[in-house]
């Protein structure tokens, strides 16, 4: 035990016996010590160097002339199936995969039977005018049911501001049109919080969601959105980083140091476990504001970006350097973004953007192998409607096709064989027993041997 575990114990059982006022009851093995994850250069993912970050610009992943005045016009203007597609691109350049379920699954990983995994999405809700979209949020919960976690293991919270107010109409276990997860009210779904403390500030006591801190949580995904801040000491932005200051609940104040802001992104919390639990980190970039701490709409030109990857300080400096200020001309403090990566003891050098324009992109000679089969799969219901869904399949293109539809809470709907040479398979909107579908998401699974791949539908 080191003598930060020693003290952060002592301070416990001294406001324990005191009677500390809003202390949680929790058990003494529960309290988690603020030792320091990080060492230099410690690998997020093994397979996906910490310092690549994936940026897809599409202007069609917002319709045309929306009106954009709050979070439900927000999401409204958002072109979801762009998004989905786009996502699914980007996690393949990130993971440096050919099929967006091989890239998927190399992004997330777990210890534990998928059904047996929790997830915990962070979002950032202080500003309810500008907010991370659900669009994201519903490809991420879709890909995760997809691989078998339970729609009640996945929560959505924002410890520091609440998200539920916001985001819980969206969500729901029961019915299939909604995201299949869970809004926490604040922590309550997360075991409420903990006292830890942050190397650097062992004087001050700080309460970390509790599932997250004792590591209950196995997969943690930080998504953010593109923001400013009204403090130099936080770099006048709000990403990534600044994101977990909804996951550590201080005693006092922490937004005026540079201290918190550099060690909470350090903390075994977050990029502690095997594998490490802090596995993507996103920036909602569709929309962004510039003004410091801001309380209204979007007030610039909209970046139309999303910006992903595994490590957040490189995230977050490749979208300062990238988007906010040769983009959106955001001024930030200079001090601490030039020396932000240093903290993590890399270069200003080190990062490896990516961007691309899925419209303009032209195809090289990493895409898919000669002689690959192109198959489409089409919705024809007179009710319902449905854009096409193509998959471009790495194998012979004579090979039989097994084809699933499955709703977001992962329940089969139906199954079909392809036969050999066929290229497209018309489904009519039922399922295999018979029984008309509803409008939602739903999920279709390609495979043949040892090749699949899914891709999220909306029924609309």
């Amino acid at each position: 035990m080191t003598t930060n575990d020693k003290a952060s114990r002592r301070r416990f059982l001294k406001m324990a016996a005191g009677g500390a006022a809003g202390l949680p009851f929790i058990q003494l093995g529960d309290v988690c010590a603020a030792s320091s994850a990080w060492s230099p250069k410690k690998p997020i993912n093994p397979d996906i160097d910490n310092m690549k970050v994936v940026c897809c610009f599409d202007t069609a992943m917002l319709k045309n002339n929306a009106v954009m005045t709050n979070f439900t016009s927000q999401n409204n203007a958002v072109n979801a199936d762009k998004v989905y597609a786009n996502l699914d691109a980007m996690a393949c350049r990130l993971a440096a995969k050919q099929t967006a379920d091989q890239a998927w699954r190399a992004i997330f990983r777990s210890s534990k039977a998928w059904a047996d995994t929790r997830v915990a999405i962070k979002v950032n809700t202080v500003n309810t005018y500008c907010m991370p979209r659900i669009a994201v949020i519903a490809k991420l919960c879709t890909v995760l049911t997809g691989f078998g976690v339970q729609g009640k293991n996945i929560v959505i919270y924002d410890g520091g501001n609440n998200a539920f107010s916001a985001y819980n109409s969206y969500c729901s276990l029961t019915d299939t049109t909604k995201i299949n997860a869970v809004v926490s009210d604040g922590n309550a779904s997360l075991g409420n919080t903990t006292p830890v403390t942050i190397d650097g500030w062992t004087a001050k006591q700080y309460y970390c969601t509790t599932d997250i801190a004792s590591g209950a949580v196995d997969i943690l995904i930080n998504f953010a959105v593109n923001k400013g801040h009204d403090r130099s000491q936080n770099g006048y932005f709000t990403l990534c980083m600044k994101n977990h200051y909804g996951t550590f609940g201080a005693a006092v104040d922490f937004h005026g140091s540079t201290t918190p802001f550099i060690s909470i992104n350090k903390h075994a919390a977050l990029i502690g476990g095997t594998p490490v639990r802090q596995q993507l980190c996103i920036i909602d970039s569709l929309t962004g504001s510039i003004a410091h701490n801001p309380g209204t709409a979007p007030d610039v030109a909209n970046p139309c970006r999303l910006i992903m990857g595994t490590f957040a300080p490189a995230v977050d400096y490749c979208c300062v350097k990238n988007v906010r200020e040769p983009i959106m001309k955001a001024v930030h403090d200079p001090t601490l973004v030039d020396g932000l990566l240093s903290y993590f003891g890399y270069a200003n050098t080190d990062p490896q953007w990516q961007e691309f324009d899925p419209k303009t992109e032209i195809k090289t000679s990493q895409g898919p192998h000669q002689g690959s089969r192109h198959v489409s799969i089409c919705l024809n219901h007179d009710k319902f409607g449905c854009a096409p869904v193509h998959f471009e399949l790495d194998n012979s293109p004579s090979d039989a096709i097994n084809v699933s539809i499955t709703d977001i809470a992962g329940n089969q709907i139906m199954t079909h064989r392809i036969a050999e040479g066929n290229n497209l398979y018309v489904w009519n909107g039922k399922s295999d027993g018979g029984r008309t579908i509803s409008k939602g998401l739903y999920v279709i699974r390609l495979w043949s041997g040892n090749w699949s791949d899914a891709k999220t539908i909306r029924v609309y």
